[in-house]
């Protein structure tokens, strides 16, 4: 993952899954697993790069960790139009380890994301974990939104000791989570509420 996102993307979204743990500390140490070199020797000049291009990027987008309550709006708004918003709230929400994360693009909740402790229902002895209410407003779509909620939910669930994570996946979204890694698992079903779904899974 390091290689593939880049230093400043990786330490963001361990950031948005530990806001209150992760320092600055991390993106040097980050650096420095690229270079070979414990993080107090990175060279001020390259933590200084670093430092700015972390502040550029989340001066766009940025993931935190945020509460059940704030991610229903958007649930219910993108994925449930129409209906009643006590549809947009799920079981568990409020548990103590349930992770709900956020997309902020210039302080505007722009995509939300939720992760429960929920085996699958084809195995309940698998540690599972399940992605829930991932939604991304329209004109930020196909920007990379989803993809950071998703990893960022990964992160999460890989400091849990979980074996996978799944969801029931939109058809229409499948592609999405292929990129991710995920498969699907039996045969297409349908929601009343928003149509043919997969269930879909990856291991952590």
């Amino acid at each position: 993952m390091l290689f593939d996102l880049g230093v400043v993307e990786v330490y963001i979204r361990v950031k948005a899954a530990y806001p209150e743990r992760v320092s600055l500390n991390l993106l040097y140490a980050l650096q420095g697993a690229l270079m070979d070199l414990p993080w107090n020797e990175i060279q001020p000049e390259i933590k200084h790069k670093l430092e700015e291009q972390t502040n550029q990027m989340q001066e766009k987008t940025i993931l935190r960790k945020i509460s059940a309550e704030e991610t229903r709006p958007m649930r219910n708004a993108i994925l449930r139009p129409g209906y009643p918003p006590e549809l947009s709230i799920y079981p568990n929400d409020d548990d103590n380890r349930t992770f709900h994360t956020g997309a902020y693009h210039n302080e505007v909740l722009v995509g939300v994301a939720s992760l429960f402790h929920e085996s699958p229902p084809y195995d309940e002895s698998i540690d599972g974990w399940r992605l829930r209410g991932m939604a991304v407003v329209e004109n930020k779509q196909r920007q990379g939104i989803g993809r950071a909620l998703v990893e960022s939910c990964l992160v999460y669930a890989k400091s849990q000791h979980g074996e996978i994570m799944w969801c029931n996946a939109r058809t229409s979204a499948s592609h999405f989570y292929h990129s991710l890694g995920f498969i699907e698992h039996g045969n297409e079903f349908n929601i009343p509420e928003s149509g043919p779904h997969y269930i879909m899974w990856r291991s952590i």
